[in-house]
């Protein structure tokens, strides 16, 4: 088993008065950032790789009336994997290269200078003897759509219920699609 830090956005907790800050907190020893936009509400969770430690993560929330939007990556620049690297700017530089060692990452987002997932520079730092910082582990590409595609399922639907036509079948009795109709409502309880 492994430890692995994931952040998750929370569009509903505006404020560090909400009381579902103090759960997150105090239930889930979350570490909690609010922003004009929401939340990042960060977890450090057990599993035997950061999937399905980030759904259960993501699950535990939910249970707790705390529904994350999706994770957010942890992405960092050349500075600051520098900084948390503790090595120059320059040594990040010739990672990026090749020119100190190969297969450093590529960037998750190529923009103007870059951004790296933290947890794939880490895992290169790891497997480079560059680091000592083996007792966190942190999601990849793949964990974060594993962990969002799970979020995005397995959201609690709130609201009145909705209403779907259901196609038109040879045994209808009118024969007319759209003339039958199902309502769905699922509660919190049903979302795991």
């Amino acid at each position: 088993m492994s430890t692995f830090e994931i952040s998750f956005e929370v569009p509903t907790l505006t404020s560090l008065d909400d009381p579902l800050v103090d759960v997150a907190e105090d239930e889930l020893d979350a570490f909690v950032v609010v922003s004009g936009y929401g939340a990042r509400v960060t977890l450090s969770w057990e599993g035997v790789s950061a999937a399905p430690a980030g759904r259960e993560a993501g699950t535990a929330l939910i249970r707790h009336g705390i529904v994350p939007a999706r994770t957010l990556p942890d992405l960092v620049s050349p500075s600051e994997i520098a900084m948390r690297a503790s090595v120059t700017r320059q040594a990040v530089g010739a990672w990026i290269r090749g020119e100190r060692g190969e297969g450093f990452p590529a960037p998750f987002y190529a923009g103007d200078r870059g951004l790296w997932l933290w947890g794939e520079v880490n895992a290169w730092l790891i497997a480079n003897d560059r680091t000592h910082d083996v007792g966190v582990a942190y999601p990849s590409r793949s964990d974060h759509t594993d962990i969002d595609y799970h979020l995005l399922t397995h959201r609690p639907v709130s609201g009145p219920a909705r209403v779907f036509p259901l196609p038109w079948s040879p045994d209808s009795d009118t024969g007319r699609a759209g003339t039958e109709c199902v309502a769905l409502k699922i509660d919190v309880k049903d979302a795991r």
